[in-house]
């Protein structure tokens, strides 16, 4: 299962998936400063859902977000229903154990850290809002891999980009060079740690230092 690289970092990390095995799978969750409106409406949707839950409940509980897809989740999204999964999953938890809540495509790790006679969940979403210019994504690569610089290689990066109008735009000569110089000075400094870069939107996804290089590698996900 995905767990925070660092307490209360968004960036998320698993030991190995189905599709990449005996590799660190990063995950990270990004949105465009533009559409952080529709992020904001989301959230409060699903964070109004889990207070009514609270009321159910008896003891702290931590619920850490793994994974949404904002399109699909504002348009089947319940609150109902994600609050009485939420609940029927809590009352079963023993102190110190967690389980993992899915509903539509939204997932979340929940986990008993206190007893008591009252009711509350700490929500964790791992969204970054960003708001560089689109030219410097290099500057955001450089940010996940410093905070990751601990992970022992291969080390698999998976960014997950909610916006509509994505923040990787395939052909943009600033953003272009930029990256092919970061990808270069990486490939430099590997020394055979391998780290590879992998952008995820709506239903592509396409690695990223192949892409720069003018060789749009896409795969539908």
């Amino acid at each position: 299962m995905p767990y925070p690289v660092s307490p209360n970092s968004k960036i998320l990390v698993s030991q190995e998936t189905e599709e990449f095995p005996e590799s660190r799978v990063v995950q990270t969750f990004l949105i465009s400063r533009e559409e952080e409106l529709r992020w904001k409406a989301y959230h409060d949707m699903v964070r109004q859902s889990v207070k009514s839950a609270e009321a159910l409940l008896r003891g702290f509980f931590g619920l850490q977000v793994t994974a949404l897809d904002l399109e699909q989740g504002m348009s089947v999204f319940q609150p109902g229903k994600w609050k009485q999964l939420l609940v029927n999953h809590a009352q079963k938890l023993d102190l110190g154990k967690a389980c993992f809540v899915r509903y539509g495509s939204l997932q979340a790790m929940l986990t008993k850290r206190v007893t008591e006679e009252w009711g509350k969940v700490d929500v964790q979403f791992p969204i970054e809002i960003y708001s560089r210019p689109l030219s410097q994504l290099d500057l955001y690569l450089k940010k996940i891999n410093r905070e990751t610089a601990g992970l022992n290689p291969p080390v698999i990066f998976c960014i997950r980009d909610l916006s509509v109008k994505p923040i990787f735009r395939f052909g943009d000569e600033e953003q272009t060079l930029r990256l092919r110089k970061f990808f270069k000075q990486e490939t430099a400094a590997a020394n055979g740690g391998e780290r590879r870069y992998f952008w995820d939107h709506q239903d592509r996804r396409i690695d990223l230092a192949v892409t720069v290089q003018g060789y749009p590698a896409v795969k539908v996900c």
